[in-house]
Order: C-alpha cells, then structure tokens, then sequence
C-alpha cells in the first residue's frame, strides 16, 4: 500500500521550520522544535531544526564550518598560545626538508635531548 503524501494545503515540516525561523530569527532549534511540536505538528527535533538551518545557510551560499574534533588544526596551542599558519607553513617545509615526518621527527627528539 501506497504511503500517504502531505495534503497540497499543508506545508511540509521543513518550511514550517524555514517560515518560523524567518519570523524569529535567533532562536534555539530545541525552543523552535518544542514550538511547533506544541502547535501539533508531528516529527520536528532539535536536531531536524539544525539541518533545515544548515541547508538553508548552504542555499544561501554563507561559508558553513565542521565542528573541529579534538587535535584539529585549529586546537593546536602550546606554550606560546595557538600555532599560527605562518608557523604552521614553517613546519612544513621543515618536514619536506628533512625528507619525511619520521626523519623530522627524529631530528626534533635528538634536538630535544641536546637542549636538556
């Protein structure tokens, strides 16, 4: 059996989210789900909020940015704060110097115990 479509007069979860989010700009995706849930409709989670807001920055051609997982790029920081990418370009070429990670590596540990 057939599954049963929207109505032509009801509008979709998606642009129930969209018209809502246009009408209130700045709002939690939980408060919008809880929101329309309230209102009686079925199926709207935070977590379809979010992807309705996501697809609708990508429609809009705004740069959208990955979470960084722990140990990204963007986390590095050491001593003298985070790395920049000059410092970063710097390393590198280091590593292409010395013919490889392993052997700049190796080079960074006899440098290590040389400045003890």
């Amino acid at each position: 059996m057939a599954k049963k479509g929207t109505k032509k007069s009801e509008k979709s979860n998606a642009a129930l989210i969209r018209d809502y989010l246009n009408a209130n700009p700045g709002v939690q995706p939980k408060a919008v789900a809880e929101e329309l849930t309230n209102e009686g409709h079925k199926g709207i989670t935070a977590q379809y909020v979010s992807m309705v807001k996501l697809q609708e920055k990508k429609k809009a051609g705004t740069p959208v940015s990955a979470r960084g997982a722990k140990g990204s790029l963007g986390a590095i920081s050491g001593r003298g704060g985070k790395v920049t990418s000059d410092e970063l370009m710097a390393a590198k070429s280091f590593v292409k110097s010395m013919g490889g990670l392993s052997r700049a590596k190796s080079a960074l540990d006899i440098y290590a115990q040389l400045a003890e």
